[in-house]
């Protein structure tokens, strides 16, 4: 067994046996770090899956997590129709969210969890209710597929951007908004 460091020649304190190494403590959280980083890119979510349209579509992971621990970078990708002569045709979508502060708009480079949110909020609007002329929603008239659980759904949504639009508020109140602080 060496007496230094694989890496930086310090004096070691930790064997690692199945690569008959040794190496520093500084050295081996390092080396840790480097494998959880290349653990979590292109990690597979399937909390989706639950019929034939959702197992078709895939959704991966495709960054390491920013220092709060979330990750920024999301693929989605499902195969549809099959074309003669070329094979399934595939669709999905790139989601970027923000990537660190946003201090300024030259700082802005993704999506936010709201804006996200507002979204799949919208569709589910659609659903539940008619429209107006003007394209709003009339909630007092029911949509095509409006039900019991659209409704729940709908209403979780709505309180989930609620509570994301408070952190915000709150944040800005303590004049940490557009920082690394919490």
């Amino acid at each position: 067994m060496k007496l230094t460091c694989e890496t930086c020649q310090n004096r070691p304190t930790t064997h690692v046996a199945v690569l008959d190494m040794s190496f520093c403590d500084e050295c081996l959280r390092k080396i840790e770090y480097r494998v959880q980083e290349l653990n979590s890119m292109n990690r597979t979510i399937t909390d989706h899956k639950i019929n034939g349209l959702n197992e078709a579509i895939t959704i991966t992971v495709s960054d390491q997590p920013g220092p709060g621990g979330a990750n920024h970078a999301y693929n989605i990708i499902g195969l549809a129709e099959n074309i003669p002569n070329i094979g399934p045709r595939p669709f999905g979508v790139n989601i970027r969210f923000q990537n660190g502060p946003v201090s300024t708009p030259e700082t802005m480079n993704g999506i936010t969890n709201e804006a996200l949110v507002a979204v799949v909020i919208d569709r589910m609007r659609g659903f539940q209710f008619q429209r107006k002329e003007d394209g709003t929603f009339d909630e007092s008239k029911r949509g095509t597929y409006a039900c019991k659980e659209n409704a729940c759904a709908l209403t979780h949504l709505e309180e989930a951007l609620m509570w994301l639009q408070k952190r915000t508020r709150d944040r800005m109140a303590r004049g940490v908004e557009g920082t690394m602080k919490v």
